[in-house]
């Protein structure tokens, strides 16, 4: 049966398919609730299209499971797995802005966001170079504000990049030069 268990959707609507006896209904339940009925084609093979995944529902883990059914009403065992259906962070950086000055200990603040609550983990790094090369100064932060010590750093114009993982997917925000 496709999906894989524990895999990891992008999309709201899925197709499930794979192989069943031409002589069953296929019965698909997606979290203990909305119910999908199909017949296998001559071959054996059966597909359900646009099966709607629940961002809400445990954080985006979706538990799929598939059964058939004879004419007389005996059920299989079901096939069950999980399929994550997953939102990539939501992410802006809110300071510096452009004409700020790096002096002494400047703030890096961003708003993360993810929509089906992962915990959101946050790389704060920099430029001197426009972009070119990047300066990691943390890595797996959870805080929305770093405190960017830029004695270290030589003077001059510099780019603020943010990197927001999930666990499952990546998005990046980069400054205007400041």
């Amino acid at each position: 049966t496709s999906p894989s268990n524990k895999d990891i959707a992008t999309a709201s609507t899925i197709v499930v398919e794979g192989t069943a006896r031409e002589d069953v209904e296929v019965v698909l339940l997606v979290n203990g609730a909305s119910e999908y009925k199909t017949r296998p084609a001559g071959d054996g093979r059966f597909r359900f299209e646009n099966v709607r995944l629940d961002l809400g529902f445990n954080r985006g883990e979706n538990v799929l499971a598939v059964f058939a059914r004879d004419d007389a009403g005996n059920a299989s065992e079901a096939e069950t797995g999980e399929l994550k259906l997953n939102r990539a962070p939501e992410l802006s950086i809110i300071a510096p802005k452009k004409g700020d000055f790096a002096r002494g200990t400047t703030t890096i603040a961003v708003s993360a966001r993810d929509e089906n609550n992962d915990r959101v983990f946050l790389d704060y790094e920099v430029s001197a170079d426009g972009g070119k090369n990047w300066t990691r100064l943390a890595e797996g932060a959870l805080s929305t504000r770093f405190q960017w010590d830029t004695r270290e750093f030589s003077d001059g114009r510099y780019l603020a990049r943010v990197l927001a993982g999930d666990g499952f997917a990546t998005t990046s925000a980069v400054s205007e030069a400041f």
